[in-house]
């Protein structure tokens, strides 16, 4: 039996797909979030938000300690979600 994590890639990283993203990081499912917004990428790779939210500080940080990953490259994934 294959007992491999499944993967998650959230595509679009704004209002709606980060959130998104940090929430399903934050339960423990392995996430990648994807964005063509290079600038935008790096900053969360260098584990700094780029909008403000109540809660998102909180959540961001347990994402980053669940593994979340961020990548402007298209990524294979076993679910995708757009937003």
């Amino acid at each position: 039996m294959n007992m491999r994590r499944k993967k998650i890639n959230v595509i679009g990283l704004g209002y709606i797909g980060l959130p998104t993203a940090l929430m399903f990081a934050k339960s423990g499912v392995q996430v990648i979030g994807t964005d063509y917004n290079k600038d935008l990428v790096d900053s969360l790779k260098e584990g700094r938000l780029t909008f403000k939210e109540e809660g998102l500080e909180r959540l961001f940080k347990e994402a980053l300690s669940n593994e979340i990953e961020f990548t402007t490259e298209y990524q294979k994934t076993d679910t995708y979600i757009i937003s």
